[in-house]
């Protein structure tokens, strides 16, 4: 897949879109422009710890994308909301913190939780 396809699925999409916004509406992060700016320098501002944490949840939120848009192209799915993706995600996510520090688990959930309440309360998805 070349670099302008993936730029576009977890970036430009519509649906990619509105989860970097519900991002930014709960977080105050800004979207990433690409791939390598999203696992390099945008990270940059936070402390080492951290950035494990934010790793795992961001490989759930493009692993989420990516099987999202699998199941409509290549399993004749019906397409999925942003709420469906999103919950997809913290599910991967909380799923994947069974592997960090009991601390790291916490902060994990805490930030799962705030997502999905965000997504839902605020109406970002719509």
């Amino acid at each position: 897949m070349n670099n302008e396809i993936i730029v576009h699925l977890f970036f430009g999409w519509h649906m990619a879109r509105l989860l970097w916004r519900i991002i930014f509406i709960t977080f105050g992060l800004t979207k990433p422009n690409n791939i390598v700016h999203l696992f390099g320098s945008w990270l940059q501002g936070f402390m080492w710890e951290k950035k494990k944490v934010m790793f795992t949840s961001l490989c759930a939120l493009l692993w989420s994308i990516w099987l999202s848009r699998n199941d409509v192209v290549f399993h004749n799915t019906q397409k999925q909301t942003v709420l469906q993706i999103l919950f997809r995600a913290t599910y991967l996510t909380r799923t994947w913190a069974i592997l960090q520090k009991e601390e790291d688990r916490v902060l994990i959930a805490y930030a799962c939780r705030a997502l999905e309440v965000m997504a839902c309360t605020e109406r970002v998805a719509v």
